[in-house]
């Protein structure tokens, strides 16, 4: 399989696994999961969003990434570790659909968005 077949049916699994979950430390759940990226010249690109929705999406800073999120991003230093623990965790479950598809490439980076900045945003063109 090419990387960009892997990479849809992992963020599918992702997306199964992980739509409806609540994030802790905050009033918000994962309301959606996609990726994109450049895959097919170098999977290295392969980006993963996993969409937060309700009043405590808001808490969680743009553009947030574990790890390079808390040394690069305002606020996301002061999140709630129960906050930042359960995003690690999901970050490892997309990480590990991806894995469980033989992707065999760098692991891809997953970030986490509040659907209402993301709408406010101009939706997909918030990505951009």
């Amino acid at each position: 399989m090419r990387a960009k077949e892997i990479a849809e049916t992992a963020v599918t699994r992702a997306g199964q696994l992980l739509q409806g979950r609540a994030v802790d430390g905050v009033d918000a759940q994962v309301a959606a999961v996609f990726w994109y990226g450049a895959v097919d010249i170098n999977p290295k690109h392969c980006v993963v969003w996993v969409i937060l929705r309700g009043p405590g999406s808001a808490d969680i800073p743009p553009w947030y990434m574990v790890g390079e999120s808390v040394r690069v991003v305002p606020g996301a230093s002061s999140m709630k570790e129960e906050t930042v623990l359960c995003l690690e965790a999901m970050t490892a479950e997309v990480h590990r659909a991806f894995r469980e598809q033989s992707w065999k490439w760098v692991e891809p980076s997953v970030g986490f968005e509040s659907d209402e900045r993301v709408q406010a945003g101009g939706g997909w063109q918030y990505f951009k």
